[in-house]
Formats: structure tokens, sequence, C-alpha cells
């Protein structure tokens, strides 16, 4: 009997050893909620997985779908239930680019504190040898002072311990899948659509290989409050050509990481400190699409191609109907000059964030940007006509600032942000040939032949901006407006078959200056 027992013992424990191991290594509650397939041969190369505690179900509770020339847009929502109780909210976004990469956007909002909430993106029939890239800030973070950082990725086998890749976005390839991982943000939302990153309570993602299979999974710790928000590419070629020194540049330049910030609804920019609210990594939601932009010109991997797609699409979705883009926070300097509060019309953003729309209709051939654009068009035309200052030839000068629906004062008016509406109105007339952006256009340049070397400072720089009575004033960029200049310059004579005088003057005088004091002219 005693020798029974003494078999017995080790036999249950080695029983509940592999019990144990089990449990560790079983998921506690994982649903499957999206495969993709992404280089169109029939075979899954991603699925994705949402991972909670046992006591948790996750039950879809809504889905949306959009079709467009350039892409597909499918949204998956999935609530975290305990019973008949709401914990949380998961919303899934995946944007199919051309057919080939999807971008993920994950968003998680607890409503009371649930622990060990994650999402599982697996890497199928994956190669085990990893390169990683990630954006790194030595000294401050910038994009003047950042730098490409290089490694290796060696995910650990199904019994080891989880690798943590670095708390930062990482693009990694492999012979099979390239990806981009995105940070993990937590935010908390503030007013005027305005959010505070919480980085310290962000968490890394790990990796971890299963057979042929890697697995990256991304934490989703936000509490009561807060919410936690990350995307990525998901392909199978590479995002980045990490040979073309172009491409590498163009996207340290445009990071979208640290200061800046991409999202369903757009990129968020720092939050200026003369904003409300403001923190000092509080991010708002910036129309502009600079570095939509910025990627659309570049080649050199297919990174720049989703990103520029994408917030093309987003940016239609966001004008509103009137045909602009509203700044929602408020400006605290524009409210006490002027009286303009929150949801203001800021015309070097919006157009910024129109001529955007209507190259990527030269270059994709979407009508639904060049409509967009249209639309913007004619609310620009209309604001030039209301609310324009009459010059002595005929010209209107054009307010940078305006909130509809408001009684406020007029705000200045911007050298950079006059020419560059009426850059975009010659640029939409060009390809559409509506006679009426033409003359909106004619309207501001005869209004910059009518104020003339008025901008010129006595030491040869420009003043910034037409002010209240008649007077200029305010310290010019160095390189914005001359750039502005060059190219209104350049469209002058595609209109007109010669360049402007005036303009001319202009830019000599400011490149002359610029010489002058020892700085450079690009």
């Amino acid at each position: 009997m005693k020798f029974k027992k003494a078999l017995l013992i080790p036999l249950v424990f080695t029983c509940l050893l592999i019990i144990g191991i089990w449990a560790l290594n079983s998921p506690p509650n994982r649903v499957e909620i999206a495969r993709l397939d992404t280089d169109n041969d029939g075979r899954h190369d991603y699925k994705i997985s949402l991972q909670g505690p046992k006591t948790i179900e996750w039950v879809k509770s809504g889905t949306s779908a959009k079709k467009h020339d350039l892409s597909t847009e499918e949204t998956l929502v999935y609530e975290a239930r305990e019973g008949s109780q709401s914990l949380g909210a998961l919303t899934l976004t995946l944007k199919r680019i051309r057919n080939t990469d999807y971008i993920y956007f994950i968003k998680y909002e607890n409503k009371r504190t649930v622990p060990d909430v994650k999402a599982i993106i697996t890497a199928l029939n994956s190669s085990p040898e990893i390169k990683g890239h990630q954006i790194i800030y030595p000294r401050q973070i910038d994009n003047q002072s950042s730098e490409w950082n290089s490694f290796e990725v060696s995910p650990g086998g199904r019994f080891s311990p989880e690798h943590r890749l670095p708390k930062n976005a990482v693009f990694l390839d492999s012979s099979s899948h390239y990806l981009r991982l995105g940070l993990v943000d937590i935010f908390k939302p503030l007013k005027n659509r305005v959010k505070l990153e919480l980085f310290e309570k962000s968490k890394p993602i790990s990796i971890l290989r299963q057979g042929d299979a890697i697995l990256y999974t991304i934490p989703l710790p936000p509490e009561p409050g807060t919410y936690a928000e990350t995307w990525g590419i998901l392909g199978s070629s590479p995002l980045i050509d990490w040979d073309n020194p172009s491409a590498v540049s163009a996207a340290k330049r445009g990071d979208l990481v640290r200061f800046r910030k991409l999202a369903t609804d757009g990129t968020y920019y720092l939050t200026p400190w003369n904003y409300y609210p403001t923190e000092k990594t509080a991010f708002w939601p910036n129309p502009a699409n600079h570095v939509a932009e910025l990627f659309r010109r570049q080649d050199g991997g297919s990174y720049f191609t989703d990103i520029s797609v994408s917030s093309m699409y987003t940016a239609i979705q966001a004008q509103n109907r009137d045909g602009f883009w509203p700044t929602y926070p408020r400006s605290d300097w524009l409210f006490k000059d002027y009286r303009i509060p929150e949801g203001f019309y800021d015309t070097r953003f919006n157009t910024d964030a129109a001529l955007f729309l209507l190259h990527m209709y030269s270059q994709a051939g979407d009508k639904k940007s060049l409509e967009a654009a249209q639309k913007y068009g004619s609310w620009l035309r209309k604001y030039i006509q209301e609310q324009g200052i009459p010059t002595s030839g005929g010209g209107m000068l054009v307010p940078d600032y305006f909130k509809p629906g408001v009684k406020h004062q007029k705000s200045h008016v911007s050298l950079n942000h006059l020419v560059t509406e009426m850059n975009f109105l010659y640029e939409l007339y060009g390809v559409d040939q509506d006679e009426l952006n033409l003359k909106a256009g004619d309207l501001i340049r005869q209004a910059v032949r009518d104020t003339g070397e008025n901008w010129i400072k006595p030491d040869g720089d420009l003043h910034y901006a037409y002010l209240s009575g008649g007077k200029y004033g305010m310290q010019d960029y160095p390189l914005i407006t001359l750039n502005d200049l060059k190219l209104s310059q350049k469209l002058i004579k595609q209109v007109t078959g010669r360049e402007d005088s005036v303009f001319g003057k202009l830019i000599e005088s400011k490149e002359n200056y610029l010489v002058k004091n020892g700085m450079p002219l690009e």
C-alpha cells in the first residue's frame, strides 16, 4: 500500500505539472476576428485575434464597410462582456490599399478596468529571421535630430519567454512578411477633439514564435477615462526600400510616432502652446495633410502609397458641409485679438488639404478627390467675395481665419496664406477649366499687385501680414513665403504666358535679404 502511494504521489505531481504548463500556454479567452491575404495567392498571410480574461466574452456589436476606387474599408466593433454587462469596446478598422497591404487601426476603450486585454496579430508561415528598424530620439522628439536604428529580432519558441519589441513603432522585415507595428498609445480625451498622450502608461508589443507562425501580442491597458490606440501595416512586400536613401529620409521626415499621430480621423499634431486645451503631450487633428503630400511624391516602398491613399479618403470624409475642415481647438491668440472661437476656418491648413486632394486626383484619378477639391474651391470663392478686403485696383485680400455664424473682427492677412490660396485656384483651374476659379485667383493676384512693395521691409525682408488699419508687420518665415511666391510665379506664367514683375520683386527682395544675412535659399 505504501509502495502504491509512493508511486501515486509523483504521478499526481506530474499530471498537475502538465496541466499547469498547459494552462499557462493556452489562451485565456481568444477569438479570431480577421484573416488577411496580402499577396492575393488564395492563402491567408495574417490573422487578427482578441484575447482577454476567461471571465469575459467578445461579442460583435457592429460592422460597416466602404468601397473606394483605390481602397476598401471595413470596421468591426467588439464588446468585452461579462454576462450582460459591457466592460469595454474594441474597434478594428481595416483599410486595404490597392488590393495589397492592409492598414489596421485598433482602438480599445474601457468602461471598467479589465486586465490582460490584448490584440494578437499572427504572421502565418513566417520566416524566423526578422530585421527591425525604428526611429529613435537621442536628443529631443522631432524629425531633425531623430535617427534610424536597426536591430535583429529573435522570437522565442513555444515555451520560451516572449521577446519584447522596443516601446516604439517598428518596421519588421522577413523574407515573406513586412510589417509596421505601431506604438500602443494611451490617450486621455480632452475638450475640442484634443487628446493627451500618456506615454508612461503604454506597454511594448511582445513577439513569440509558435511553429511556423509568429505572434505579435499588443497589450491594451487603458484605465477608465482613457483609451488605447494603435495602427500598423501588414504586407507581403517591402514597405520601405532601406537601400533607397530618399525613401529612408522621407519616412523619417514624415515621422508618425511621437510628435505626430495617425488615426482613423486624420493626422494629429502636438497642440500649440496658445491653443485650448493644450498640454506638453496633447495632440489635435490638423487637416493639412503635410505628411500625406510628402509621401504622395515619394517612391521606394508601398508605405508611402498606403499613407497617402488612406489620408486622401480620410480627408474627403472629414470635409464639412460648407466645404472646409475646421480647426477644433480654440486659439487663445485669435480669440483675444479677434474674438474667433474654436471650430474656426484656417485658410492655410485648409488650402494645403485641398491642394493635396487635387494632386492625388491628378496622380491617382479618383474623382472623389477632385470633387472634394472643387467643393473647397466653391467655399473659398464665396469666402473671398463675402469676407475679402478690397484693394485699390480691384483685388481682394483674404483674412487668414474665420468662424461661420459668429460675429468677430476680421483677422490679419498673411502673405503666405494669400498666395497659396491663389496657387490653389490656379491649379484647380488648370484641372477643371472652370473660369470662376481663374477669376478668383486673379482677384488675389491683383491684391498682391495693388499692395506690392508695401510688403517689403526697409531691410529687404518681407512683412508677414497685412494688419488692421492698413498696416503691415509680424516676422515672416525664412523660406515658406518665398517658396510659395516662387510657385505663384510658375503658375502665373502657365496661366498668362509670362511672369509677374511684382511677384518677381518680392522674390528678389526676400532672396537678397537671406543671402545678406547668411541664410540658406532652400
